[in-house]
């Protein structure tokens, strides 16, 4: 009562599946909802974590099962449960993949100064492989609503010809110092 209580804190979760405010941050309305069908994969994995916070943790302890879009009437999982578990599956393995691929490279290095109008990118030397130099990576959707990503980083030249790769902006390919403009 202290917390689901009318006073308390989590009043708006008492006797509701609003696990999509937990992502979204809306609290009232139509934001207190179960539908987790638009988040994306962060916002999957992000439901999945706060599940585990909540069926571990000792001063929120669980009262039952809400018959709704989870559980059936016997207190076992829906349909839709099964297929969120299969979804948060997919999306840790997508950000496992993710994770290798970033893993692979070093980050660029970056300074500006507030009165100038553009910001310097380096890559260092590396201490046996030698000169590092700037290329983007281009990293693809995991899921087909999301966006490439693309980040500065350092390579050497074994990592010259990895198709992952684009020259980073203007600086030329065997750049490993850059002034770019600000914005």
């Amino acid at each position: 009562r202290e917390y689901y209580g009318a006073s308390g804190g989590y009043h708006c979760f008492a006797g509701r599946d609003a696990s999509a405010a937990f992502i979204t941050g809306r609290f009232e309305g139509d934001g207190l909802t179960s539908d987790l069908s638009d988040l994306d994969h962060n916002g999957i994995i992000g439901v999945a974590d706060w599940w585990k916070f909540y069926n571990k943790h000792k001063k929120y302890r669980r009262v039952g099962k809400l018959i709704e879009r989870f559980y059936d009437e016997a207190g076992q999982p829906t349909l839709i449960r099964r297929q969120y578990e299969e979804r948060v599956q997919a999306s840790k393995d997508m950000r496992k993949k993710r994770n290798e691929i970033v893993r692979r490279y070093v980050d660029c290095n970056s300074k500006g100064v507030m009165a100038e109008p553009f910001y310097t990118i380096w890559c260092d030397v590396h201490v046996t492989e030698g000169l590092r130099y700037m290329r983007t990576l281009v990293i693809e959707p995991l899921t087909p609503d999301a966006e490439v990503e693309r980040k500065c980083v350092c390579i050497t030249r074994s990592q010259w010809n990895d198709p992952n790769l684009e020259p980073y902006g203007d600086c030329g390919l065997e750049a490993t110092t850059c002034r770019r403009p600000r914005g």
